[in-house]
C-alpha cells in the first residue's frame, strides 16, 4: 500500500499520526459517511444522564447560531445531538451525526471525536485536516470527558459547524460545558454510592451472613463476607454480578477459593449505576483435600486445565508416545516435561535443525532415545524440516521411544505435522488462555508464589479482574513474564492497577452474548491463522478490511 501523503507543516502532530492510522485502515479519502449503520445505546447510561441537563441549559446559546453539540461514548457512538439551523442539521444528517451512529476512525478517518478517543486529549480538526474528504467543509473540536473518581475515558464533547464559522473561543466554551459533565458524573457518584451503602447497611443489618455489595470500583462487605472470601472470590463474585445485571436477580451454587460451597443471591441496587446487593449461604465447610481450590482449578497444579491436568496424571511415567499441541506460551514444552515424571528428561528442539546442523541435531536424538533412560520432548515439531519430520515418524513406528511431541495448533494440519500426531498413542490440546477466564486469578497467584515464596507482594481484586478481562495472545508466557515485571518493581505491598502497563489497565471489555462471543472466536481464529495480518484475515472472512477492523473494536480484540 503506497504511503499516504503527509500533512504539510504547522498540522498538530496528532493529525499526521491519525491520517497514518486512517490510511493503514485500508480508508479510502472518498469514503461516503452517509450511510454509517445506527446501533442500540443506552438512554438512561450515567454519561448521558449527567450530560443532558447541561445541553439542556444551552439549548438557546447553540440554537441561536450555525453550531451543534454532539456527545459520543466511549465507542464513539453519538448519543445526543443540540443544533442549530436547519442548513446544519441537513448537512450532518448527510454525515451520518446522528444519535446511534459510530465514530471511530476505523470507520470515519480523523475527526474530532474519533481522534479525541484515540488519543484521549483534546484536538481541534479543521477543513482538510479532516481524512474523509465528506468531512472537509467541517470544522470541529473535541474534548474527552474523564470521570472525576475512576479516571476514566467516558466519552467526547465535540461541537461542530461549518469550516467558515469555526472559531478560537470553541476551546474555553466546550472545555467549560465539559467541566460541568464532569461534576454532574461526580455528584452522582456520590449519590450512587450513597444508595448502594444504604442497602448494604440494610442488608447487613438484617442478615448475620456474609454480604457483599459491588458497583464499579466500589467494594462494601461486612465482617462475615471478610472472615470467608479471599481476592479472587470477589473476582468470581463480580463476574456472577454483571452477568446477571441486565435480568435483574439471580441466584447460583459458587465453590469458594478455600473450597466451600456457598450459594449466591444476587439483586439489583435501584438509584445505582451497576450496583449489585449478594448475600452468601455457606453450605460445607472446606476440607483437607479441596482446601486452596478455586472453581475450575485443581490444588496440585493450577496453572494447568482439570482436564489437561487429569490427562498429565494418567500419562505421567508411561512409556509412551504424546502428542501436545496448543497456542504459542500455552505451556506446551512444560506439559511435555511433566510426563516424564521422575524420569530423565530429554529436549530435542526442533528449531536447532531447521537453522543448525540438522545431522547433528539427529545424532544428538538417536543418542537420547538409545539410552533409555527417559522421556525425549521434541518442541515445536512444525519446524521440522522434511527430512527430519521422516527420521523422527521413523523412531515412532518402531515403538521402540517414549517421545512427546509438541506442536503450535495453528501449524497442526500442515502434512507432516498431521502425519506425526497420527502416529502417536495419546493427545492433549491445551487451551489458550483467554477461554480460561475463571482459572487466570488462581493461575496468577500461583505464578506469583513460585517467584518468590513470602506472602509481601499482593495482587489486589482489581488487577485480578484485569488480568481475567485481558485477551492474553502471549497467554501463559505473557502472564508470567508481565508477573515477573511487576514482582521486579515492587518488593513488598499491594499491586495495584497503577502499577500495570497501560495495555492492561483499558477499561474491561463488555461481557459478549453468544452470536458475538461466536463472532470473536471466528476473527481471532483468522486472524491466528493469518499471523494477524488483516488484510489476510478479512479475505479469509469474506469481508472487508474496514469491516474487520470495526469488528475488532467492537469485540475489544487485541493481538
Amino acid at each position: 500500500m503506497a504511503e499516504v501523503n503527509l500533512l504539510p507543516p504547522g498540522h498538530d502532530q496528532e493529525i499526521a499520526l491519525s491520517w497514518k492510522r486512517s490510511h493503514q485502515f485500508g480508508l479510502p479519502r472518498s469514503r461516503a459517511v452517509d450511510g454509517l449503520p445506527s446501533e442500540d445505546y443506552d438512554p438512561s447510561s450515567r454519561l448521558l444522564a449527567a450530560a443532558s441537563p447541561v445541553l439542556d441549559e444551552l439549548a438557546d446559546q447553540v440554537a441561536a447560531g450555525p453550531l451543534c453539540l454532539l456527545l459520543a461514548d466511549d465507542d464513539g457512538r453519538i448519543l445526543d445531538r443540540r443544533l442549530g439551523t436547519p442548513t446544519l442539521e441537513r448537512s450532518l444528517d448527510q454525515i451520518s451525526a446522528v444519535p446511534g451512529c459510530r465514530y471511530s476512525e476505523e470507520a470515519t478517518g480523523t475527526n474530532a471525536i474519533a481522534t479525541t478517543l484515540e488519543t484521549g486529549r483534546a484536538i481541534r480538526v479543521t477543513g482538510e485536516e479532516h481524512y474523509l474528504e465528506s468531512l472537509a467543509g467541517f470544522g470541529c473540536y473535541g474534548h474527552p470527558i474523564i470521570h472525576p473518581i475512576t479516571r476514566r475515558l467516558e466519552g467526547v464533547l465535540d461541537i461542530s459547524t461549518a469550516v467558515e464559522h469555526t472559531s478560537d473561543l470553541f476551546v474555553p466554551f466546550v472545555a467549560r460545558i465539559v467541566r460541568d459533565i464532569e461534576e454532574r458524573l461526580l455528584t452522582g457518584s456520590r449519590v450512587s454510592h450513597q444508595r448502594l451503602f444504604a442497602a448494604f447497611q440494610s442488608a447487613s443489618n438484617r442478615r448475620t451472613r456474609p454480604v457483599v455489595a459491588l458497583d464499579g470500583d466500589v467494594v462494601l462487605a461486612n465482617q462475615a463476607s471478610v472472615d470467608l472470601l479471599e481476592t479472587i472470590d470477589y473476582v468470581t463474585l463480580r463476574e456472577f454480578a454483571v452477568e446477571h445485571a441486565a435480568a435483574g436477580d439471580g441466584e447460583r451454587r459458587l465453590r469458594l477459593h478455600s473450597g466451600a460451597n456457598v450459594r449466591v443471591r444476587v439483586t439489583s441496587v435501584p438509584g445505582t449505576s451497576y450496583g449489585s446487593l449478594l448475600e452468601l449461604g455457606v453450605e460445607t465447610s472446606p476440607d483437607s483435600e479441596n482446601a486452596d481450590r478455586p472453581m475450575g482449578v485443581r490444588r496440585r497444579d493450577p496453572v494447568h486445565a482439570p482436564g489437561v491436568q487429569q490427562q498429565i496424571e494418567r500419562l505421567r511415567g508411561r512409556r509412551t508416545t504424546v502428542f501436545v499441541s496448543g497456542l504459542s506460551g500455552a505451556g506446551r514444552s512444560t506439559v511435555g516435561r511433566e510426563l516424564g515424571g521422575d524420569n530423565r528428561v530429554t529436549v530435542a528442539d526442533s528449531l536447532d535443525a531447521l537453522v543448525g546442523d540438522e545431522r547433528k541435531w539427529a545424532r544428538y536424538l538417536y543418542a537420547a532415545i538409545d539410552r533409555g533412560d527417559g522421556i525425549v520432548v521434541i518442541d515445536d515439531v512444525h519446524l521440522l524440516p522434511p527430512a527430519a519430520a521422516v527420521q523422527v515418524r521413523h523412531m515412532i513406528a518402531q515403538e521402540r521411544v517414549w517421545v512427546a511431541l509438541t506442536c503450535d495448533r495453528r501449524n497442526s494440519d500442515s502434512e507432516h505435522v498431521a502425519e506425526l500426531a497420527a502416529q502417536c498413542a495419546d493427545r492433549i490440546e491445551l487451551p489458550a488462555l483467554r477461554d480460561r477466564t475463571e482459572d487466570i486469578p488462581a493461575i496468577a497467584r500461583h505464578l506469583m508464589s513460585t517467584m518468590d515464596h513470602n506472602d509481601r507482594v499482593r495482587l489486589t481484586p482489581s488487577v485480578l479482574d484485569a488480568f481475567a478481562r485481558h485477551p492474553w495472545p502471549g497467554n501463559l508466557r505473557e502472564l508470567s513474564a508481565l508477573l515477573r515485571r511487576l514482582k521486579s518493581r515492587r518488593s513488598a505491598g499491594d499491586i495495584t492497577l497503577a502499577d500495570l502497563p497501560a495495555e492492561y489497565r483499558s477499561a474491561p471489555p463488555r461481557r459478549l452474548t453468544g452470536l458475538a462471543r461466536a463472532e470473536h472466536e471466528a476473527i481471532t481464529a483468522a486472524l491466528n491463522e493469518c499471523d494477524w495480518n488483516k488484510t489476510q484475515a478479512a479475505r479469509c472472512l469474506g469481508i472487508s478490511r474496514s469491516t474487520l477492523y470495526e469488528r475488532i473494536r467492537a469485540l475489544g480484540i487485541r493481538g
